[in-house]
């Protein structure tokens, strides 16, 4: 069994399919793959363009085009056209008075492990 992590690239390829066909070539059976990315929501804008690339520009300003953000539904589809089972999705939040939270609130950023039957 073997294990891959793609954290923050997914939205940054140019031929998602393609990738997710690759990542599922290099797993074993049994291997998993956590995944995570920002969503395509009204909140991931707010936190990822206009949070972290404008205000504080602790991202280089241009790196994300929220139109490339992968919602949980079309990370979910790809993954299984790519021959993988989704186990999984936790959701990475921001709240003001603690920085970044993992829980079960998608709307910003999300985690999603995947398995290879």
């Amino acid at each position: 069994m073997n294990l891959i992590t793609c954290l923050e690239v997914i939205e940054h390829v140019a031929n998602r399919d393609a990738f997710l066909a690759a990542l599922s070539a290099l797993l074993a059976p049994g291997g998993m793959a956590v995944l995570s990315t920002p969503n395509r929501t009204p909140a991931s804008w707010a936190v990822v363009i206009a949070g972290a690339e404008m205000i504080t520009r602790s991202i280089p300003r241009g790196a994300h085009d929220w139109n490339r953000f992968l919602t949980p539904a079309e990370l979910a589809e790809a993954l299984v056209h790519a021959g993988l089972r989704v186990e999984s999705s936790h959701g990475l939040s921001w709240r003001p008075d603690r920085g970044f939270v993992m829980g079960a609130d998608l709307s910003v950023n999300y985690f999603m492990v995947a398995a290879k039957g």
